[in-house]
């Protein structure tokens, strides 16, 4: 292509347009240089400078010269106000800079517009998550799904996604693949009812499979690339891996996680039962089969629950029962049947709300929880600055009565008859204020886990066997 546009004639060449596509060629080749000199040329036989300036954007943004790009998308919206798409690159910028009021400024320029409603709604969900309202980035996504023609690039989907009840995401999934079937490959997981199974298994996931499946060594390697890519979760990971038990110690067979929302193991013979509460991303911070295999080892029977309602089980699972005490009366069953005489109870973040709560109620000896939330109320979860989760928590302060928000009356009937054990990152604030929130109460004890400063606390505490030491020093003889 560059070299046919230089063979034309140099009266063509010289042209403003020939210039622009030469500008282009350059651009496509990698060679921002002479793109810049084939757009100087076209300045100077008079092309239109609002079309040299879009031209400039693009080799700014090959070149990653994010300051010159940033100055000339303000020169364009300024000279050319109707430019929509050139307004919507101007927004992204000022999201990616934290410039929000002024973010938020041009898109509801571009919404009332009415020129490009696409890329209004498509703003309109980046800065509603950039906020944390869940609430308008679903409603975002509903109306692009309504109006929309071109699906458009919805950052951290799977965060909003999680946060609904499986009957809504799976509508909402199947009402976007009508019009947009190329999506199937990143929304296909959230058509089932059941948990949330990611397409593409993140690396460490795989690792943790592997070693499950009897492989230890192809793990190991797995892990060895983890740590040469720079993954913070290596260390931890590749201690669990070498702490797995072997197949040939298990006293039960493993379980099958098939996403169901509720999972049941073989009956063990140790005559202890762990039941473990998932958070919103229908894991406990790691494959449910990794902390199965430490049960199985030890004879213990378990049981899986997800939150298939997204309430944090305050409605029970319905897989169990219509309501909390039907859910109860359902898992006392389970127990019995399981012949259990020592019931431990394991949730990580959402789930441990439930696994204290469920715990209690059920008469469990000891109560796990890895960033487990202690208090759903608005008040709160406003006080400590905590917007995880906001959709689910602005709906359980619709439907929960204030006195179950949060999980202190809980803890207060057990009369300190049940160890509560919290452990959490020590600079994670809100997970540190979840914790804050039940220290003084009876049967607790908290273990800010020193420098962690992230969510999930369910990876150091399996590969430092906190959770091993849960499970033996709880066994039954």
């Amino acid at each position: 292509m560059i070299d046919f546009l230089l063979d034309l004639p140099a009266r063509t060449v010289l042209v403003p347009r020939a210039q622009n596509l030469l500008a282009l060629a350059y651009l496509r080749s990698g060679d921002t240089i002479s793109a810049l000199r084939a757009i100087d040329l076209a300045r100077l036989f008079g092309a239109s400078e609002i079309s040299l300036m879009k031209l400039n954007c693009t080799v700014y943004r090959a070149l990653k010269d994010w300051r010159r790009l940033d100055e000339t998308l303000e020169l364009i919206v300024a000279r050319a106000p109707a430019e929509a798409q050139i307004r919507y690159q101007l927004a992204i910028r000022l999201l990616a800079t934290q410039k929000l009021p002024r973010a938020k400024h041009h898109a509801m320029i571009l919404l009332q517009s009415g020129a490009r409603s696409d890329l209004a709604e498509e703003l309109r969900y980046r800065i509603a998550m950039t906020e944390d309202d869940t609430e308008a980035a679903l409603d975002a996504v509903k109306t692009i799904v309504a109006q929309g023609e071109i699906w458009p690039d919805l950052p951290n989907l799977v965060g909003l996604f999680v946060q609904l009840p499986a009957s809504e995401r799976a509508n909402l999934a199947r009402d976007i693949l009508a019009k947009w079937p190329e999506q199937l490959p990143n929304l296909g997981t959230y058509l089932e009812a059941g948990g949330l199974q990611p397409k593409v298994m993140p690396p460490e996931q795989q690792a943790l499979i592997l070693a499950l499946a009897g492989q230890r060594q192809p793990a190991l390697e797995l892990l060895d690339e983890m740590k040469g890519n720079g993954n913070p979760d290596w260390s931890e990971i590749h201690q669990i891996v070498q702490s797995l038990p072997d197949a040939n110690q298990y006293q039960r067979p493993l379980i099958e996680d098939d996403g169901s929302n509720v999972i049941i193991s073989h009956t063990g013979n140790s005559r202890v039962t762990l039941l473990v509460f998932t958070g919103l991303a229908d894991r406990a911070g790691m494959p449910i089969q990794v902390l199965d295999s430490f049960c199985a080892a030890l004879g213990h029977s378990a049981v899986y629950l997800r939150d298939s309602t997204r309430t944090l089980f305050t409605s029970g699972a319905p897989e169990l029962g219509a309501n909390q005490e039907e859910t109860l009366t359902a898992l006392s069953g389970i127990l019995n049947k399981q012949g259990t005489q020592h019931l431990l109870c394991f949730g990580s973040s959402a789930g441990g709300f439930a696994a204290v709560r469920y715990g209690i109620k059920l008469g469990a000896a000891h109560i796990l929880c890895a960033s487990g939330a202690t208090n759903i109320s608005t008040d709160f979860m406003t006080a400590v600055g905590d917007s995880r989760g906001k959709l689910v928590v602005t709906r359980l302060n619709k439907l929960v009565p204030a006195e179950d928000r949060d999980l202190s009356q809980d803890i207060l009937s057990a009369g300190g008859e049940c160890r509560i054990d919290m452990w959490y990152g020590a600079n994670s604030p809100k997970d540190v204020a979840h914790a804050e929130f039940i220290r003084d109460l009876p049967g607790v004890t908290c273990f800010p886990i020193p420098d962690l400063d992230r969510h999930n606390t369910s990876l150091p505490i399996v590969a430092g066997r906190i959770f091993q030491e849960f499970l033996g020093i709880s066994s039954v003889a």
